[in-house]
């Protein structure tokens, strides 16, 4: 019955913010040139903006700014993290560790008002989730946020539900099948064990939200691999003794029986309504395993919502564009001409700019998006995947390029990814490491006669500018994959598995050691 009240509170204050979305699109260009110009005079007093934004007063003057990276406003970002001012926004609240699929920490500024931009996005969508799944409402949930590395997990003094308005922490919170003081644990390890105990507690669970398939399926993994472990913590209401944080044990019987005896795991949570993750680009080989665990539960695949910015909202079985979130415009991956919203045209392949109220000013996120349709002005756009093409020496290996040829050879082997090594060992060229699922006799130079067919890869394998392809085939290939990434910094429950990505050392070759 509590937890009934709980969600009535819930989608009662998320109504709101629903209807304001819905009927705000017709109107999406004038809310889009209103949101530009609050957000500038938020920010054009700050000492990181002050001396370019103070004379712009429009979108045709403010086009012509330059687009930025990350790379470009770090040093922003590091006078306003290291000596605690308001230099490239105002009022933050922490600065969020994040990666790209490939590169290393980035700090990214949570403004209050950005969390507020953030706060309204989540209501509509969650507030449409209801709708269109109800059986969530009859339960408790697993949202998976962030997640830190080991070596970053003290630097962080917020928890993620500090990121919600006090209002919706206070209903929200209740219906958690998983206490926020888990993401207080003194590593990751212990972390997922207690994350993986308190889902095997919970047999109200009635929705599943994570970021990438992966990290459900490594959750899966805990719990089979763990099994025996989880059903005497459940049963004593005790850790093992290879657990060394404080945190309260859960206790159910009950459950522990329930998962003694388990066959399949969908059995561990009749409720279960539904799951949210990634599903499209490299993540849907992923998402299609996790349907055939839960092959009763719908999938719907994530928005694209980036550290950054929130882009797109699933939405009436659409991703639209959040655009009362924050200011967008989009670069065409073919021209690279830069359009605002409302100059948009379906078919489109573009990447996002985007201008925050945390002082990102027309700030490039390097995802590929198509645009599928647009109503009342306001566009859907579907994510395709990561922007950037392999350049070791010249070769241009493109996604495009990469994903043909896993096409020729998915049935024989799945595909993951293909990695530039730039190999650091002096007489050891550079070259192209496959990562797979299968092996096939002969793997390597079917694969190696498939890029030869492409002009620029060739000459450098003529020139011997490359080093031949090198094949490393696992049935745990996409945990090698997380494995390395871990390694690099980068954040679990973030990760993307990248049809084509770069490395500076053999680091895939040492991980299956």
């Amino acid at each position: 019955m509590m937890n009934q009240l709980f969600h009535t509170g819930l989608n009662f204050i998320n109504h709101r913010a629903y209807l304001r979305f819905i009927n705000g699109m017709k109107n999406t260009k004038d809310l889009q040139q209103k949101k530009l110009l609050g957000t500038l005079k938020m920010l054009r007093n700050l000492p990181a903006h002050k001396e370019y934004l103070l004379a712009v007063n429009s979108y045709q003057e403010f086009r012509n700014l330059p687009v930025a990276s990350y790379e470009s406003i770090q040093n922003d970002i590091a006078k306003q993290r290291n000596q605690s001012m308001d230099y490239i926004c105002q009022k933050v609240k922490r600065f969020q560790p994040t990666s790209g699929s490939s590169s290393a920490v980035k700090w990214i500024p949570y403004s209050k008002a950005l969390l507020n931009e953030f706060d309204q996005a989540a209501a509509v969508w969650l507030y449409d989730l209801g709708k269109q799944y109800p059986g969530i409402l009859k339960g408790r949930h697993y949202w998976s946020l962030s997640w830190l590395p080991n070596e970053l997990r003290k630097e962080q003094t917020l928890n993620d539900g500090d990121l919600l308005s006090p209002l919706r922490k206070l209903f929200m919170n209740n219906i958690f099948s998983v206490p926020e003081d888990v993401m207080k644990a003194d590593s990751i390890e212990d972390n997922l064990f207690a994350t993986a105990t308190y889902l095997c507690a919970d047999k109200d669970l009635s929705l599943i939200s994570v970021w990438s398939p992966t990290f459900l399926l490594s959750i899966i993994h805990l719990i089979e691999n763990r099994k025996n472990d989880i059903i005497e913590t459940l049963t004593t209401g005790k850790w093992p003794k290879d657990f060394s944080s404080s945190i309260k044990a859960p206790r159910n019987s009950k459950q522990a029986q329930r998962l003694g005896s388990l066959t399949n795991i969908y059995d561990l949570w009749p409720k279960l309504a539904l799951i949210s993750c990634w599903d499209t680009a490299q993540s849907k080989v992923y998402a299609d395993k996790l349907k055939s665990f839960f092959p009763h539960t719908p999938l719907q695949g994530k928005g694209l919502w980036a550290t950054e910015a929130v882009v797109t909202l699933p939405i009436q079985n659409h991703y639209r564009l959040a655009y009362q979130s924050h200011f967008f415009e989009f670069e065409d991956i073919e021209t690279k001409e830069v359009y605002p919203v409302w100059e948009l045209l379906i078919g489109q392949e573009v990447s996002p700019i985007v201008t925050t109220s945390s002082g990102l000013i027309r700030y490039k996120i390097n995802d590929r998006l198509r645009v599928d349709s647009i109503k009342d002005g306001c566009p859907s756009l579907t994510f395709l995947g990561r922007i950037g093409d392999c350049d070791l020496v010249g070769e241009k290996l493109s996604h495009d390029q990469v994903e043909s040829i896993f096409k020729i050879l998915d049935k024989d082997i799945s595909p993951v990814s293909m990695v530039g090594v730039q190999s650091p060992i002096k007489k050891k060229l550079p070259y192209y490491l496959c990562l797979a699922h299968r092996d096939k006799p002969e793997l390597a130079d079917r694969i190696e006669q498939e890029l030869q067919k492409i002009f620029h890869y060739k000459l450098a394998r003529d020139l011997k500018q490359l080093g031949p392809i090198v094949v490393i085939a696992s049935q745990d290939v996409h945990q090698i994959y997380e494995k390395v990434c871990l390694d690099k910094g980068m954040i679990k429950g973030n990760i993307k598995i990248d049809s084509l990505m770069m490395t500076k050392n053999d680091e895939f070759l040492y991980a299956t050691k």
